[in-house]
C-alpha cells in the first residue's frame, strides 16, 4: 500500500511539475506571490509590485516588494521614500583599498537621504547598526548581476545624521536620515544605472521579506 501511495505521488508530481511554482502550489508551500520574472518585476519591463524568489521545492521563498525611485516603499513596520542623493569623490585607505577598485586611493561616496515612517505602535530601531539598507549596483554596464555594499557608518565626509545616530523612531512618527556607502571608483557611473537599487530589510527580523527602491527608474 505504501509503495502504491509513493508511486501515485510521484506520478502526480511528474504530471504537475511543469514549473517549480506549480508543484509548490500543489503541495501548499512556498509563496502566494508570483515569481518576479513572471510578474514582469524582475525583467526589463521593470514593473512595480510584490513577487517571490524561490530557491528550491521545499525552501521558503523570499518575498520582494519593489517600487520605482519616486514612489514610497511599504514594509510591514515602516514606509520608506528616497528624497535626495549625492554622489561625491572620496579617499579610501587600508587593506581593502585595492588598486583595481580604488586606483590611487580614489573611491565614491554614495549618500541617500531617506524618509522613514514608523507605522507600528511601538518605537522602531530602524537601521541602528547600519544593516537595514544596502546599495545594489550592476557589476558592469548592461549587466543584470548586482553587487551589494553595506553602509559605511564612519565614512569621512559622510552626510548626516545617519539613522544609527538618531535612535529609535517613535510610533507613527517620521524621520529623515542619510545612508552612506563607500564604493569603488568604477561604480561612479553605475549607481543610477539599471538595475541599481536601495534594498531595505525589516529591523531585527529574518530577511526573507525585503524591499527595493529603484535608483534607475
Amino acid at each position: 500500500m505504501i509503495a502504491v501511495i509513493v508511486i501515485a505521488v510521484a506520478v502526480r508530481l511528474a504530471i504537475g511539475a511543469s514549473s517549480l511554482s506549480s508543484v509548490q502550489a500543489w503541495l501548499h508551500i512556498g509563496s502566494p506571490y508570483p515569481e518576479c520574472s513572471a510578474a514582469g518585476i524582475g525583467t526589463p519591463d521593470g514593473r512595480e509590485g510584490t513577487c517571490a524568489r524561490r530557491h528550491g521545492l521545499f525552501a521558503a521563498a523570499d518575498v520582494a516588494v519593489v517600487v520605482n525611485g519616486a514612489h514610497t516603499l511599504r514594509m510591514p513596520e515602516y514606509t520608506a521614500r528616497v528624497v535626495d542623493s549625492a554622489i561625491e569623490p572620496t579617499t579610501v585607505y587600508g587593506r581593502y583599498a585595492t588598486v583595481s577598485d580604488y586606483p590611487g586611493g580614489h573611491g565614491v561616496l554614495a549618500s541617500f537621504r531617506v524618509r522613514i515612517t514608523n507605522t507600528t505602535s511601538a518605537p522602531l530601531a530602524f537601521d541602528a547598526d547600519g544593516k537595514d539598507i544596502q546599495l545594489l549596483v550592476p557589476s558592469a554596464v548592461g549587466s543584470r548581476r548586482s553587487v551589494g555594499w553595506r553602509e559605511s557608518l564612519n565614512a569621512v565626509g559622510a552626510r548626516g545624521p545617519s539613522f544609527a545616530q538618531m535612535g529609535p523612531i517613535a510610533p507613527n512618527a517620521s524621520v529623515t536620515g542619510w545612508a552612506t556607502f563607500v564604493t569603488p571608483l568604477w561604480t561612479r557611473t553605475l549607481i543610477h544605472a539599471k538595475p541599481s537599487d536601495l534594498e531595505f530589510f525589516r529591523p531585527g527580523r529574518d530577511r526573507h521579506l525585503y524591499g527595493h527602491i529603484r535608483l534607475w527608474k
